[in-house]
């Protein structure tokens, strides 16, 4: 609870009951709606398999050239570098495809994600429960 928290909501006890083949479709969805680009970051385990860590999503797209991002990681692959990665590979993709700016809002408890995302994003304002940063990209 405390990490979803993190994200903005906590949808555990809506989706009670639902196979995670429904977040997969939802981002099918999402994206031929061109409402969201969202990709599935996986790393192969020990076994060869590609293990599910995060995700990381455009959305919000405001039709100037600018979206908002979010980066989430399980609690157990956190604090490896992947949001980061994640999050350097969004950015990327946004170039690709003509976006000038990103906004990300974060929780002001998640420290971690605020600092990860300074290294390439801006302090553009806040609230008393949200931090607002920007990247022209």
């Amino acid at each position: 609870g405390e990490h979803n928290a993190f994200w903005g909501n906590d949808l555990r006890a809506e989706m009670m009951g639902s196979s995670a083949e429904y977040f997969v479709r939802e981002a099918i969805d999402e994206f031929y709606q061109g409402t969201a680009i969202t990709l599935h970051a996986t790393v192969l385990d020990g076994n060869g398999e590609n293990k599910f860590v995060g995700e990381g999503v455009l959305y919000r797209f405001d039709f100037k050239g600018g979206c908002e991002v979010a980066v989430r990681v399980l609690p157990e692959h956190c604090k490896k570098g992947y949001g980061r990665a994640i999050l350097e590979g969004l950015m990327e993709i946004a170039r690709q495809i003509g976006l000038t700016s990103l906004v990300c809002n974060i929780d002001k408890r998640n420290i971690p994600a605020i600092r990860f995302t300074k290294g390439l994003f801006e302090l553009s304002g806040e609230d008393d429960d949200t931090v607002r940063l920007t990247a022209d990209i």
